[in-house]
């Protein structure tokens, strides 16, 4: 059974609120200034919210576990990604490399300069 007390009063009736709880199992919400600012309640309650707690927490480490293999997979994934691009560019020859390059600034130049003639004003 739930009793509420004034944090004051608990602190008259201390003996009596223990034994209550530790003898009857009853619990006691102690208010200040009306609200709620704590409970006593019975050892079997307070030892069965601490397993509660640690499964939430046991629980959490396994989603955790999972997120952290997700993310293993993925940097797998990236480094593979990273050592085929590095195996594509040693197999590729200088000049081909030096040709792609400046075919990139060509285009990039074109569109840039398509882009300048669009902004200017047109003079009539």
């Amino acid at each position: 059974m739930e009793r509420r007390t004034t944090v004051y009063e608990a602190s008259q009736q201390f003996d009596e609120i223990l034994r209550e709880v530790a003898d009857r199992e009853n619990s006691y919400v102690l208010e200040r200034s009306g609200e709620a600012v704590v409970a006593v309640v019975p050892m079997r309650v307070y030892e069965d919210w601490q397993r509660q707690q640690a499964l939430d927490l046991l629980r959490q480490a396994q989603r955790n576990a999972g997120d952290q293999n997700e993310l293993l997979r993925k940097r797998k994934e990236l480094f593979d990604l990273i050592h085929q691009a590095q195996e594509n560019l040693i197999l590729t020859d200088e000049v081909e490399v030096q040709q792609i390059v400046d075919e990139a600034i060509h285009e990039v130049r074109a569109e840039m300069k398509i882009k300048r003639a669009m902004a200017a004003p047109l003079i009539t």
